[in-house]
């Protein structure tokens, strides 16, 4: 399973992933560190770089090669996806895949800001939107789920192990629709 964090910056995302995710064996994943990782292997300087150009150049393809290096046998907790898509991908290329957004008061958030990230919150909230077709397309809207990042963390545990049970439920009723539709073949 591979539960995808989006938010905005200082929302509370790593703090999430690794203060609540983590005591369930979930994996974290950080997008940044994947691509850095994979740009490693490939000789370049650069990752940020190569990230934006490529992802400019073919977001499809780009968001393919970093998602063939999540691990396919684990629970993984991929921090972050920011647009809706890159998340439109993520849900045709994987299997077994949920997004979760995690929201946070714009005044905890501004405590939180490191150098800039209003700026690039900015910039992520436009990429959040997509337009297609005259309808606009919104990535919170995508959400399977969504988290309080100022919320104790005994009520985002309590609301992860819904997350959890929510997805495990909907998996019984699919296979028990997919043991129906072969009967019916």
């Amino acid at each position: 399973m591979i539960i995808v964090l989006t938010g905005l910056h200082g929302s509370g995302k790593s703090y999430f992933a690794n203060n609540i995710c983590k005591k369930y064996g979930f994996e974290i994943i950080y997008k940044n560190d994947l691509i850095k990782e994979m740009c490693k292997k490939m000789n370049i300087n650069s990752w940020h770089e190569w990230y934006i150009e490529s992802f400019n150049k073919d977001f499809i393809t780009t968001t393919i090669k970093i998602l063939q290096n999540l691990p396919k046998d684990k629970d993984v907790i991929l921090d972050s996806i920011h647009s809706y898509d890159e998340w439109m991908v993520a849900k045709k290329y994987l299997k077994d895949v949920y997004l979760a957004l995690i929201i946070t008061p714009e005044n905890i958030r501004k405590k939180r800001y490191e150098k800039d990230d209003f700026l690039k919150d900015i910039k992520r909230i436009n990429y959040y939107h997509n337009k297609e077709n005259n309808n606009i397309n919104c990535l919170y809207a995508c959400a399977t789920w969504a988290f309080n990042g100022i919320a104790s963390d005994e009520i985002n545990e309590k609301s992860f192990l819904e997350l959890l049970n929510y997805i495990d439920s909907n998996k019984t009723k699919e296979n028990k629709l997919e043991r129906k539709k072969k009967l019916w073949k």
